[in-house]
């Protein structure tokens, strides 16, 4: 499930869930499991956003800025600064794209 961080937990664990390999940041976006997405919507320090292919559909694709490859996908985007982070399939690059 696709969620949207608003506060970043105080603790590692919550309710048993371990949230320590997130590493969370307010207003980054991250794709979680179900149960850690369940316990991070009850205590209000999340909210869904919408899902990566409805995202990838709303921005659109962009060459490899290393290869200049069109094999790449959008991992995710930031809110502040509006940025799309796009993985390239031909060489494994990763970079960072500004949303207009």
């Amino acid at each position: 499930m696709r969620l949207r961080i608003r506060r970043v937990p105080p603790s590692g664990v919550l309710e048993g869930v371990d949230l320590r390999p997130f590493s969370f940041r307010e207003g980054r976006l991250y794709e979680v499991d179900p149960p850690v997405a369940k316990v991070l919507l009850a205590w209000g320090y999340a909210e869904r956003h919408p899902s990566a292919v409805a995202m990838q559909l709303a921005i659109q694709p962009r060459s490899c800025s290393k290869c200049g490859s069109e094999q790449t996908t959008v991992m995710g985007q930031s809110e502040n600064p509006p940025l799309a982070h796009v993985h390239c399939g031909n060489c494994g690059y990763i970079s960072l794209h500004a949303l207009l």
